[in-house]
């Protein structure tokens, strides 16, 4: 069930809800601040990206004659941003056990930090359109600050992050780094 006021295309899906009444189950004590730590800043992050997907579905659902220049924003939006930093919140809940430890998957985790400077860059290149007169007025104003917002936001994300790999790497491997950097996958 949608939470109201999020937009079609959210973090806030059962997976997400679902992993993080997890936590008290299956985090250590001392690792749970970690991944509180974590999810609190992800959801920092969504609280950046969310007003500019509202208006990419509010954009997608006009009625009548869109011009194809903001058909094709209202995707920039919702494939460049909302689904890059979906995947990062995505990669970041996998970073928890399964009820039989972790499993390792097919992703590396060692993509969350460079798809999170990927996103800001996306973010970056929004504000750059700004300028443009035929930029939707709504996002006006928006984007710029949500640039900044995500830039740092990406940039702090590595101090949270890096932690809770060095938690799975040495569940996982005894913290042998060099045994490899698998993210575990919860089923």
């Amino acid at each position: 069930m949608r939470r109201a006021g999020e937009p079609a295309c959210t973090i806030y899906t059962d997976y997400w809800t679902e992993a993080l009444a997890w936590i008290p189950e299956s985090v250590a004590d001392e690792d749970r601040p970690m991944y509180v730590a974590l999810f609190a800043h992800l959801e920092e992050g969504w609280a950046v990206i969310r007003p500019l997907q509202l208006e990419s579905e509010r954009l997608e659902r006009q009625t009548g004659q869109i011009l194809q220049g903001m058909a094709d924003l209202a995707r920039y939006i919702n494939f460049q941003i909302t689904d890059n930093f979906r995947d990062i919140a995505k990669n970041c809940l996998e970073l928890l056990p399964t009820r039989s430890g972790w499993n390792e998957g097919d992703l590396s985790y060692g993509d969350i930090i460079p798809e999170s400077g990927e996103l800001a860059r996306a973010v970056r290149l929004l504000a750059m359109m700004e300028q443009d007169s035929a930029f939707p007025p709504e996002l006006r104003g928006q984007v710029g600050p949500a640039a900044e917002r995500i830039t740092q936001w990406a940039e702090s994300l590595a101090p949270v992050l890096t932690p809770l790999i060095e938690v799975v790497e040495t569940e996982l491997y005894g913290g042998d780094a060099t045994a490899g950097r698998r993210m575990p996958l919860r089923p």
